[in-house]
């Protein structure tokens, strides 16, 4: 997917209403840059990939960077065919293969699957509740378990801060190969 690499000014980046200064933008974009410039602020990722998706005018190409990043990062987790459609429609839209009409019926389509998805992530986690809550109940040494739940807590919320992190990363990756 290749991304017009348009150049911008500090006041393209202040009329986006960041959470950053005027002042500020003004000393991370002192003159007229590239979007592929951009990428390489001493900024965060997530602020990076704010600033880039707004400033990114076609629509068709916010679309394909989308496709790029889930097809690198999460095409192995798309179970339903109907998501997997909807990537690949993606991605005929962003090469101008597919039109608005043929985007919106995928894009319905795998909406289902993620509504059905969830409803049996609900259930499940419902029948998961119910178990926890009757061995909670059964269990003489709720003290340690929940110990040990806090640290399995604390872990896992780390692990994920970590992975979105890699993510964030990774979409950067992407969009400044897209920007060459």
């Amino acid at each position: 997917m290749k991304v017009t690499n348009r150049t911008i000014t500090a006041q393209d980046v202040i009329d986006l209403d960041s959470c950053y200064e005027d002042e500020q933008v003004k000393a991370l974009v002192p003159r007229p840059t590239t979007l592929l410039e951009l990428c390489d602020l001493d900024i965060p990722d997530a602020d990076k990939l704010w600033a880039i998706t707004r400033l990114i005018e076609s629509k068709r190409e916010r679309v394909g960077l989308s496709c790029a990043f889930v097809r690198a990062t999460c095409w192995d987790l798309l179970t339903d065919e109907r998501s997997k459609n909807a990537l690949s429609v993606g991605e005929k839209y962003a090469r101008g293969v597919a039109d608005d009409s043929v985007m919106a019926t995928a894009c319905l389509a795998a909406s289902a699957a993620s509504a059905a998805c969830l409803a049996a992530c609900l259930a499940a986690s419902a029948r998961a509740a119910a178990s926890a809550a009757s061995a909670a109940t059964a269990a003489s040494a709720a003290a340690c378990r929940d110990a040990a739940s806090a640290a399995c807590l604390a872990a896992s919320a780390a692990t994920a801060a970590s992975a979105a992190a890699n993510a964030r990363a990774k979409m950067v990756d992407i969009i400044k190969e897209s920007l060459k």
